[in-house]
């Protein structure tokens, strides 16, 4: 794990990322090179699933994400976003702030998700858009 992060326990949701420094806007969080592994939808039919749920499609990609990727959690309010193979702080983070982003920027597939990031935008219930068009 890098000197920029700490994983502890999250208020959002199990296990969270969190700043163990101030990082700046625009700063690289996590690369995602050392925790990312390319599936293809076969691969991914076959997980169990817990583990779907770290995968996200992106560049028509399925990407299955390990730690400490796999623990950014969701927020309506995210303070970071997921560009160029790598989370990348939107503004800056206070030292001791859990980093997160937006699940629905992020395309996670099959996405049902009751939100408890608590914020003031709060959106309460997070489908993938496919779902919530099937709904």
């Amino acid at each position: 794990m890098n000197g920029n992060i700490i994983v502890q326990d999250s208020k959002i949701h199990g296990r969270g990322i969190f700043a163990a420094r101030e990082i700046g806007e625009g700063e690289v969080i996590i690369n995602w090179a050392e925790c990312k592994e390319n599936l293809t939808e076969p691969d991914v039919e076959k997980l169990s699933i817990e583990e779907r749920k770290r995968v996200s499609v992106i560049d028509g990609q399925h990407v299955l994400f390990k730690p400490p990727a796999c623990w950014v959690n969701h927020s309506c309010e995210a303070n970071a976003r997921g560009t160029g193979g790598r989370d990348v702080a939107m503004r800056i983070i206070k030292k001791g702030e859990e980093i997160t982003v937006d699940y629905l920027l992020e395309n996670v597939p099959d996405l049902n998700l009751r939100c408890n990031c608590s914020s003031h935008n709060c959106r309460g219930i997070l489908r993938s858009p496919v779902e919530s068009a099937a709904k």
